[in-house]
């Protein structure tokens, strides 16, 4: 056998030992596992929107109605604290009722057949104002509020607790798998960025526009949430 052609099988032997090896590597047991957490924490401020429906003869009619209820609403709002960034305009919207045609053709009453909305959004960051903002938009004639939502601002303790609470999460279910598959569970392999987000739970309802009474109104939570997955090597 010549110095050549013994090279060559060397070469040959070296890299098949190699493909084995990474091919023993590649098929190595391991379990990968997901795990999730929530924590809940007090909401500390709050979201609605606030707006008024008119109708008239004409759109003119029906707009200056709806601009002088909105202008009520708005000022009373600043009366009371909200500053002027924490309002901004959601919706505004100038139609026909089709359903006016209808009766004008049927001989059915009627409505003025021009529709004005105009819907605002309003940030609420005193929890304490939110019954005396709904009861003032109510008394300078807002017939529309919707979409009350408490919410939270970022609470960097609250989403390192859920990340903890979501990693032991995953390291239970995995110690429990690995026990039922008569298996040992070995180092920990590999760990995914945990994604967090906030969960809120809302309150989303329409307010009747008459009260003597303050509009009761209870605080709800936020929820933070994240999830991990982890692999482990199985032994």
């Amino acid at each position: 056998m010549t110095k050549k052609l013994l090279a060559s099988l060397l070469v040959c032997v070296l890299v098949l030992a190699l493909a084995v090896s990474g091919l023993a590597q590649n098929t190595s047991p391991g379990l990968t596992v997901t795990g999730q957490a929530t924590v809940s924490i007090d909401a500390d401020y709050a979201t609605i929107e606030i707006g008024a429906m008119t109708r008239g003869n004409s759109a003119r009619e029906a707009q200056g109605e709806n601009d002088r209820i909105m202008q009520n609403v708005i000022g009373a709002l600043k009366e009371l604290g909200i500053k002027e960034e924490d309002i901004r305009t959601s919706m505004f919207s100038i139609y026909t009722d089709q359903a006016v045609e209808y009766g004008l053709s049927s001989g059915a009453p009627v409505m003025p057949p021009y529709v004005v909305t105009n819907m605002i959004y309003v940030t609420i960051r005193d929890l304490g104002l939110l019954s005396g903002v709904i009861d003032a938009a109510a008394d300078k004639g807002a017939n529309n509020v919707y979409s009350l939502t408490f919410q939270a601002s970022e609470n960097a303790d609250a989403t390192k607790q859920a990340i903890t609470l979501a990693v032991g999460n995953a390291r239970d279910k995995a110690a429990m798998l690995a026990e039922a598959a008569g298996k040992t569970l070995g180092e920990l392999l590999e760990i995914q960025a945990p994604m967090t987000y906030g969960d809120l739970y809302m309150a989303r309802e329409s307010y009747a526009m008459s009260s003597d009474a303050g509009t009761p109104i209870i605080s709800g939570k936020v929820a933070i949430s994240a999830e991990v997955t982890l692999v482990f090597e199985l032994k």
